[in-house]
């Protein structure tokens, strides 16, 4: 059976504001057509994310699913001697509630209480299958963030995708030296898809096509491509939160036409937009 497309619309529109966490509007459109797609394509298996924190961005890897696939999500909660970088406070009390808000059966999830250095990928998929969609988003130093993206790398299928949190991120630069760490041994396999404001998108290199030709034929994807630029040897959409292709080429325009009405519209000087 196909998943509830409305229900996941909606959430990824608006109901994800009613959950404490992070998932901009760029990342929640990535979330909704990634999983629209697989949808279209018939590409089976469940979906995964470590570091939960309130259930944000699980949501909507819950909603996307068919009747016969689960989701899975690993934190550590409450424990938080685990939380050495201090990157986020998960509950399991909200995340239980923002699951029944959004009418996500109990039976659809598996919740771990762990530190993902102590979860293996093969028990991510003895317990939902091969994963077709994996978010990681856990602990933002080094070890974790190699460790995290072995157990995505394993855990997803052939089709799969992961979405790597707070790759770039001025303050979590780790991340970005785990992610580069992971790329140039286990997960050389892997080619980036996209980056977002906030999010790496992965895929494995003999799949690149299929979801970057399709992805991007999206109007409210392909309207917030800011530009395509070359790295690790793929042209990748950079996509922007603020100012989408149209926004931009309507900026250059008035600027060409009349600088002073540009610059007394926007408030800027000339060259800062």
């Amino acid at each position: 059976m196909s998943i509830d497309k409305q229900r996941l619309a909606q959430y990824c529109a608006s109901g994800r504001k009613q959950v404490h966490g992070w998932l901009n509007p760029v990342d929640a459109e990535m979330f909704l057509q990634i999983l629209l797609l697989q949808d279209s394509l018939g590409i089976q298996g469940g979906t995964a994310e470590i570091g939960v924190h309130h259930g944000k961005s699980f949501i909507p890897l819950c909603l996307g699913l068919r009747d016969n696939e689960r989701a899975i999500c690993i934190d550590i909660f409450e424990d938080q001697a685990h939380n050495v970088d201090l990157s986020g406070q998960g509950s399991r009390e909200k995340l239980d509630r923002n699951l029944e808000r959004f009418s996500v059966a109990a039976d659809r999830v598996v919740v771990l209480k762990a530190s993902s250095f102590d979860v293996s990928a093969k028990q991510i998929v003895d317990a939902v299958g091969s994963v077709r969609f994996f978010s990681v988003d856990g602990g933002h130093w080094r070890d974790i963030v190699v460790n995290d993206l072995n157990i995505a790398g394993n855990a997803v299928g052939e089709m799969g995708v992961i979405a790597l949190d707070d790759f770039l991120h001025k303050e979590w630069p780790d991340v970005t030296r785990g992610f580069f760490d992971w790329n140039r041994g286990a997960g050389a396999d892997f080619v980036p898809l996209a980056i977002s404001p906030n999010k790496l998108y992965l895929v494995r290199n003999q799949t690149l096509g299929v979801y970057a030709d399709r992805l991007f034929a999206v109007p409210t994807l392909k309207s917030r491509i800011l530009k395509y630029y070359d790295f690790l040897e793929q042209r990748v959409p950079i996509l922007s939160q603020r100012y989408p292709y149209f926004a931009l080429a309507l900026k250059n325009r008035l600027e060409q036409v009349s600088p002073r009405l540009y610059e007394k519209l926007l408030g800027y000087k000339r060259g800062r937009f």
